[in-house]
């Protein structure tokens, strides 16, 4: 793509993407221990996916203040980060009110291949740290919402990938604005679901309603089995190239009449997502 948009003349616009935007977003306020190792080797898997021009952010839910996303390249940053995903569920401990047994952890994604290890510091310093009043019952999905705001404010399309063991009752109501919250920020949203079954009956959250999460969100849904790299490989065509298409009004027209949109496509291999609210 930067070959092909360097040789073009300068009167010539190539809507190419030299390097992706992906944010991997882990909600660890729903990860029981036993899902620890399935997590980090899904975001390894999917990091290998990814080109080295390719910019990447890395949040961990719950956040204890509005995240600050600046996306790098740097590998080594980046892997260390995917290499702190931690589990905050307690066995048999059934999630309340949206607050998790840890709700102080501060994740605020990647700040700069230079500024990160001093940033990952802190992250795991405030573990033990007084909880902020903007993380008390925050459940992930409202992290989800808060990161995605974050992101509308950075340009062009991204790719934000939704690491999570499930939701719960209080989530399903704000699956619609999360669905909302991504397209408002340009953001493809993809879940995955790192449920392990022996956890899944104490921990008072739904697996099912990740599943609703992608579909809402026009996003591809993937149950992470105990081989995270192959079943990784769904989601590898989402990421490549893709058409974006949008409704524009023309001036005096009725802003308050809807508008109905249908793509259809003849070509082989080529997928139409839309979100559904």
């Amino acid at each position: 793509a930067t070959v092909r948009r360097d040789r073009g003349q300068a009167e010539t616009a190539y809507v190419t993407e030299p390097s992706r935007s992906v944010v991997m977003i882990v909600d660890e306020g729903s990860l029981p221990a036993s899902a620890v190792r399935q997590a980090i080797q899904g975001a390894s898997a999917l990091l290998d996916r990814l080109g080295m021009n390719d910019r990447v952010a890395v949040v961990r839910l719950p956040l204890a203040s509005d995240p600050s996303l600046a996306l790098t390249s740097e590998r080594p940053a980046i892997r260390d980060a995917i290499g702190r995903i931690t589990g905050r569920l307690a066995p048999g401990e059934r999630r309340a009110d949206g607050i998790t047994p840890d709700s102080s952890h501060v994740g605020r994604g990647m700040v700069g291949a230079r500024g990160l290890a001093d940033e990952l510091e802190r992250s795991a310093s405030a573990a033990g740290a007084p909880h902020d009043d903007a993380a008390v019952g925050e459940n992930g999905l409202q992290g989800l919402i808060r990161t995605l705001a974050s992101l509308s404010k950075l340009p062009g399309r991204k790719a934000v990938a939704l690491f999570s063991a499930g939701l719960d009752d209080d989530d399903a109501r704000r699956i619609t604005a999360a669905a909302r919250a991504a397209a408002d920020a340009r953001a493809s949203l993809h879940v995955f679901d790192l449920s392990v079954p022996g956890d899944r009956r104490n921990s008072g959250t739904d697996p099912a309603l990740l599943a609703r999460l992608a579909q809402a969100a026009g996003g591809v849904f993937v149950e992470l089995g105990r081989n995270p790299g192959k079943d990784l490989e769904a989601l590898v065509p989402e990421l490549e190239a893709c058409f974006e298409i949008g409704l524009s009004r023309i001036d005096g027209e009725d802003r308050g009449r809807p508008r109905a949109l249908r793509v259809e496509t003849k070509r082989a291999g080529l997928a139409v997502r839309a979100p559904s609210f």
